[in-house]
């Protein structure tokens, strides 16, 4: 079961898996200003952001899955200076 609103240009949709719940935030990604790097979970890029069509004032840490995901968004930006829009998992943040 999925439930999907969108407002402007942000974006979330709430994933029923189960019993669990995922939250999906749109992000517009400007650039990379650190990484990527793995703490073990997860593999992260830090970068200028845009969401809810505001820029964010402080670089954001964005997962990915691995190191080819976190490094072709990476090189993306050595060819261009279009946005990548990405839609991010934020259930991590929430986990106790």
């Amino acid at each position: 079961m999925a439930c999907n609103r969108t407002y402007g240009r942000l974006s979330t949709s709430y994933e029923t898996k189960g019993k669990e719940m995922t939250q999906q935030e749109l992000f517009k990604i400007w650039g990379v200003v650190h990484g990527p790097w793995d703490d073990g979970e997860h593999v992260w890029l830090t970068c200028k952001v845009e969401h809810e069509g505001k820029m964010v004032s402080q670089p954001q840490d964005i997962p990915y899955p691995d190191f080819n995901a976190a490094y072709k968004d990476l090189k993306h930006f050595d060819t261009s200076i279009e946005p990548i829009v990405k839609s991010v998992d934020l259930s991590w943040m929430y986990d106790a």
